[in-house]
């Protein structure tokens, strides 16, 4: 027969687990895929943190040969896949940590790259184009 403290001992101990399976598919870091299985239901996500100066801060899916400064404002994020069926979204913030000065940002296809996106970003106060670091977001169903 089990004592006081050996019975609340049992009772409350924490019950013996199976490990919980890694839901992470695919797991943190890994390429979208550039062709896509017509029966996954899933969806690729890629992303970009672009510099001010056009360069890669960081992302997944983002390549160096498609990430460009085109002007004063003005740039092209190129990935590893065909994204003109895809959704895109960019917003101004710092890659880094700082003070985010506060711009306007507007994205679409680039013309004659189905891999590349067009991003400009005006100054929030007077519209001219100005030099912000910013993100792009890629949404591409199956």
């Amino acid at each position: 027969m089990l004592g006081g403290a050996a019975m609340a001992a049992a009772l409350f101990a924490a019950p013996l687990q199976a490990a919980e399976p890694n839901l992470n598919t695919p797991p943190p870091g890994a390429r979208a895929q550039p062709n896509v299985d017509p029966t996954d239901l899933g969806m690729a996500l890629m992303s970009a943190a672009i510099n001010a100066d056009g360069t890669i801060a960081r992302g997944e899916g983002v390549i160096a040969t498609g990430t460009t400064k085109l002007g004063l404002g003005v740039y092209e994020v190129g990935f590893d896949r065909d994204i003109t069926r895809c959704a895109y979204a960019v917003t101004v913030g710092e890659s880094s940590i700082g003070s985010a000065t506060p711009a306007a940002a507007g994205v679409t296809r680039r013309s004659g790259n189905d891999n590349g996106v067009f991003i400009q970003i005006d100054n929030a106060i007077d519209g001219t184009n100005v030099d912000r670091d910013f993100f792009v977001l890629v949404y591409c169903g199956r």
